[in-house]
């Protein structure tokens, strides 16, 4: 009596397979990835070239030496007056948005989408102006920052009470 091959179909390549040519997983109710082996090497291999810098960065700050000289890099960077301007003042945004003292609306202020806007400060970082914001979408946001002369008008209205947008 001839013994019978199950088949699968793969769910990458599309074409049916012995089951022995799929990895074996329990959790799954065929028991079976739903990829052929060649598909699943196929896929590891490309993840794991788009993710090389990500394993890099995370093997060289796992060693204790390492993290020591990234820290004091970061602590040299922090110290710089610039920088300490921009963190004063996102953290006292964050802190006002976490204790309810300033309400991140749910619209971006310059396109209308609606999503989580981010707090951009178009006045600069000084103390008087920490909460000199406006509310612009991720993608306007970049805008800003690239194009920041055509944007200039539009933050101009806003800084003299006008609508932004």
């Amino acid at each position: 009596m001839p013994e019978t091959v199950v088949l699968r179909r793969c769910y990458s390549c599309k074409t049916e397979k012995p089951l022995t040519d799929f990895y074996k997983n329990r959790a799954l109710p065929l028991g079976h990835e739903r990829q052929c082996i060649e598909c699943h090497k196929k896929m590891n291999r490309t993840r794991k070239l788009r993710n090389r810098s990500k394993e890099r960065s995370r093997i060289f700050s796992s060693n204790p030496e390492n993290r020591a000289y990234l820290r004091a890099k970061s602590n040299k960077y922090m110290k710089l007056p610039e920088v300490r301007f921009k963190h004063n003042a996102r953290q006292v945004v964050k802190r006002a948005i976490d204790t309810g003292k300033l309400i991140r609306p749910n619209r971006c202020s310059e396109c209308g989408k609606s999503c989580i806007p981010q707090a951009h400060h178009y006045n600069g970082y000084d103390k008087k102006h920490r909460f000199d914001v406006i509310w612009p979408c991720r993608e306007c946001h970049d805008l800003i920052h690239r194009l920041p002369d055509s944007v200039a008008e539009r933050q101009a209205g806003v800084a003299s009470g006008g609508m932004a947008g």
